[in-house]
């Protein structure tokens, strides 16, 4: 008969380790209640010991970094809005609310493409989320109009508009905005 030869090559395979998703919770879980209380070092330390056990837990992100952002540690906040956006990149929340801390450094144009994300993702299922997106535009709105930046307040206005649950005197000066430039 005839011989059958098999070559293999090496071949090398990362495997994350499991998430322990109970133990995560629990962690967040006491976190928040820390947060609630406003005792923000051990809600941080409960939120990282939650990502311990599950690094890429997008609530307990996106939570860790409004802790931040109530301490005024506006950039470490957003770091953690971003790592929240990349662990679930179809939740507006952490796009929103990274555009807030975008907002507090400066970083207008960048607040407004992750609000404009945020509004594509689908902001209007959530009344509080859709109000916080709506004010934030609205910011912007008077920024960029105070900056002379036109083309940026339309922009914002045009997403505002798609608020369903924006305050009346908000949108209309966004349609305001519009109506001056006759662009629909």
């Amino acid at each position: 008969g005839g011989s059958v030869e098999a070559i293999s090559e090496t071949m090398t395979v990362k495997a994350k380790l499991r998430p322990n998703i109970a133990q995560a919770r629990r962690h967040a879980d006491k976190a928040r209640i820390y947060f609630a209380r406003a005792e923000a070092a051990l809600a941080i330390d409960e939120f990282e010991q939650a990502l311990v056990h599950w690094p890429e837990f997008p609530e307990a992100l996106n939570d860790l970094g409004t802790v931040y952002a109530r301490e005024k540690q506006y950039a470490k906040a957003l770091g953690y809005y971003g790592r929240a956006r990349q662990s679930s990149p179809s939740s507006p929340t952490p796009y929103v609310n990274g555009a807030s801390m975008e907002y507090h450094l400066g970083l207008y144009q960048d607040a407004l493409s992750d609000l404009s994300d945020a509004v594509e993702l689908g902001v209007n299922h959530d009344a509080r989320l859709a109000l916080q997106t709506a004010e934030q535009l609205g910011k912007l709105v008077d920024y960029f109009l105070e900056s002379k930046e036109v083309a940026q307040a339309e922009e914002a206005s045009r997403y505002l508009l798609r608020i369903q649950t924006a305050k009346k005197e908000t949108r209309a000066r966004a349609q305001e905005v519009l109506d001056r430039s006759h662009t629909p």
